[in-house]
């Protein structure tokens, strides 16, 4: 997990500013991620006891 998550924020770049960028990107978009997935947890498990939103929700994802 560690090795695929120094891989990702690795960056290839001849300029250092460029690279510092690219790899301040790639951890915003992993957080905001993150965050999305966790946020789809979380309506999925509590509208648990709500059948006709749980339907919609699960038909979406």
């Amino acid at each position: 997990m560690k090795d695929l998550l120094t891989r990702i924020l690795k960056i290839n770049a001849t300029d250092p500013d460029d690279q510092r960028r690219a790899q301040l990107l790639n951890i915003l978009l992993l957080g905001f991620g993150a965050i999305a997935l966790l946020a789809i947890v979380a309506t999925l498990l509590l509208d648990a006891g709500q059948p006709q939103e749980t339907e919609i929700l699960l038909v979406v994802a």
